[in-house]
């Protein structure tokens, strides 16, 4: 049930309040089974098992199926019809002999309904009254057909995503206007002077200090000096000063966190692992960071700041690199004093075989590119070719989520980048299709009162997290999606831009602006909740956030520094825009024009014989001059 049960969610529960956490020492081990929090599930217990979900729980209407007899099947309905949302409903019996796909309207969730607070509660829904005369249509679609492999499921996804939703294209605020706006809320809240780095928040609480990776730590810093002024460039340039200097642990990992001059794992507000490191972290900070050092170097910065910069690029590959050769897995946590991995069994490291592929090819390491091939491929059949990965958040236990799939999936295009094999083609296309789920590919009809039904807020190109924070969010945590650009290039299949294009496309509705402020923000904020579903209810209804900017932002900003705002194919004329303005091209011209109420600063890249593509874009889109160029 896309974006939301991957594997029927049949793994092992744990039932914990959020944030939901390992808490027993028996489960500190590199082999624990996966274990998940209290989400709707098939069970691994006997009895009979339901999962109920509405349509606004997923982000495709959609349930679907592969039997191990070498079938598969999509069932798709209309997420809403005139007596309110579709419910969907997978159901067996105690003998698991037995089961059942239903689409049925109005929802009505029997019995309870998922919370993000209490985990479960009672379910208030109610069925329609029907006079003589009423009439209801619900439109569903199943499709059966032969299917080898659970991959081969999700490459079909894409079409069945395009079925059913209504959805609208608005160009509100260009990507270049976005940017500037989350740039100066950086610069004026999140810049700390005194301690030289970009904090993920306001600095007031202990989470909203300096925070690596994940939420945006480092990657920030890159996105600045990618497309900021000369203000943000240089505080870029502090950022990875201070990181060089104060951000490594023992271990050879990077710190998790701080607060000015002092430095913290990830259980800082816990009684037991002041050690524990979510290792995805790391490989968000080596990447963004190897792209970093590697924009500097070309922009002529000093031998000797580049040179401390190596080197603490160099000492984190080293212990990145070590950790899979000790444990033949990433982890989900580590150790920050010595590298053992603590709880294991995830896909939370799915960005760091290419975190060292893009070190290798800068600090010519054969070593590091041998341990990211194996590690890709051996995540590749531990997780993609299973149909779900996860730990890529530090909070849902190890629910399946969108954040290592899409991180698994930079590292494969990479890979295919830096080797030049188009062996790597197959198993990341399978990645985008598995991680492309996780968009949302419909328009949710928010309450006209809400926050967002005030605004006009179109959901489609929303990413859902995990299955356990069930929310849509602006953007992919914590990533532009670049690497669906750089694979439809490779490819040449224009479903990954298309997607890419729904993603970018809809971040810039959510930022804050003075002129209309969203869920109180100022200018610049962007808050991660678009509610789909009432799982916050009634604290936080269907349509409504609170009033703290988060990751969202970061998000916005690489999309401006990674994405092209317009791509055109010169031999056949095919055009798409992502950014939030009209291209068409016709008889070797290209009209671009700007609907809306901003000024708008565009990258355009325009290819000719594009199969393959011979020449990568992996870095800045600025920095291949003869790529691409600037439209004002």
């Amino acid at each position: 049930m896309p974006g939301s049960v991957y594997a029927g969610n049949r793994f092992r529960m744990l039932p914990r309040p959020y944030p939901c956490l390992f808490d027993d020492p028996g489960d500190f081990r590199p082999d624990v089974p996966n274990t998940i929090s209290d989400v709707p599930r098939l069970r691994l217990e006997p009895g009979p098992s339901r999962i109920q979900q509405q349509a606004g729980d997923l982000s495709v209407p959609a349930v679907g199926l592969f039997h191990p007899a070498r079938w598969g099947l999509w069932m798709t309905a209309d997420p809403v019809s005139s007596l309110g949302q579709t419910l969907f409903e997978v159901s067996e019996n105690s003998a698991r002999d037995e089961a059942w796909l239903r689409a049925m309207t109005p929802a009505v969730r029997e019995d309870q309904r998922f919370s993000g607070g209490p985990g479960w509660v009672e379910s208030q829904d109610l069925g329609a009254c029907f006079r003589a005369g009423d009439e209801v249509r619900l439109r569903f679609h199943l499709e059966q057909f032969a299917c080898e492999s659970i991959p081969e499921l999700w490459s079909r996804f894409y079409e069945v995503r395009s079925r059913f939703g209504s959805r609208q294209r608005v160009d509100l605020l260009p990507f270049s206007e976005a940017f500037r706006l989350v740039e100066a809320k950086y610069n004026l809240i999140n810049w700390d002077e005194e301690a030289g780095y970009y904090a993920c928040g306001d600095r007031v609480e202990p989470y909203a200090h300096w925070q690596m990776g994940w939420v945006g730590g480092g990657m920030s810093a890159y996105a600045m000096a990618a497309e900021g002024r000369p203000e943000s460039i240089e505080r870029a340039y502090r950022n990875f000063d201070w990181i060089a200097q104060s951000g490594v642990a023992p271990a050879g990992v990077f710190w998790s966190f701080a607060q000015g001059a002092e430095v913290f794992g990830d259980m800082i507000d816990m009684t037991y692992g002041p050690d524990w490191h979510l290792v995805r972290r790391s490989g968000d900070g080596l990447y963004f960071l190897c792209k970093l050092y590697s924009l500097a170097k070309a922009c002529g910065e000093s031998s000797a700041r580049l040179a401390r910069w190596q080197g603490c690029l160099e000492r984190v590959a080293d212990a990145l690199a070590g950790i899979w050769k000790r444990f033949g897995q990433f982890g989900q946590f580590v150790s920050d004093r010595n590298g053992a991995v603590i709880v294991g069994g995830t896909a939370s490291g799915g960005i760091i075989p290419g975190a060292l592929a893009l070190a290798s090819s800068l600090f010519d390491r054969p070593d590091w590119l041998a341990v990211s091939q194996e590690s890709a491929s051996t995540m590749v059949e531990r997780f993609v070719d299973r149909g779900f990965t996860t730990g890529g958040p530090g909070e849902a236990l190890q629910c399946p989520d969108s954040e290592s799939a899409f991180g698994l999936l930079e590292s494969l295009v990479v890979l295919h980048e830096v080797t030049g094999d188009s062996a790597w083609l197959a198993p990341a296309k399978a990645a985008a299709d598995l991680a492309c789920s996780w968009v949302m590919s419909w328009d949710f009809p928010f309450p006209a009162e809400s926050c967002l039904g005030q605004i006009g807020a179109h959901s489609t190109g929303t990413v859902w997290a995990n299955s356990q924070n069930k929310h849509a969010a602006p953007g992919i945590c914590t990533l532009s999606g670049s690497s669906l650009f750089r694979l439809f290039r490779a490819t040449g299949e224009r479903r990954y831009l298309e997607i890419l294009s729904e993603i970018a496309h809809s971040i810039p509705q959510f930022v804050s602006r003075a002129e209309q402020p969203i869920y109180g923000m100022g200018e610049g904020f962007i808050c991660e909740r678009v509610n789909t579903c009432d799982w916050e209810a009634p604290r936080i209804g269907v349509g409504e956030g609170f009033d703290v900017g988060c990751w969202c932002e970061v998000s916005m900003l690489l999309t401006y520094a990674e994405t092209p705002g317009v791509y055109v194919d010169l031999d056949s004329g095919w055009t798409l825009a992502l950014d939030h303005v009209e291209a068409v091209y016709e008889n070797g011209l290209l009209k671009l024009s700007n609907p809306t109420d901003f000024a708008a600063t565009v990258s355009v890249v325009a290819d000719s014989a594009r199969k393959p593509c011979s020449t990568p874009l992996r870095f800045t889109l600025e920095s291949h001059g003869s790529a691409t160029f600037k439209w004002v």
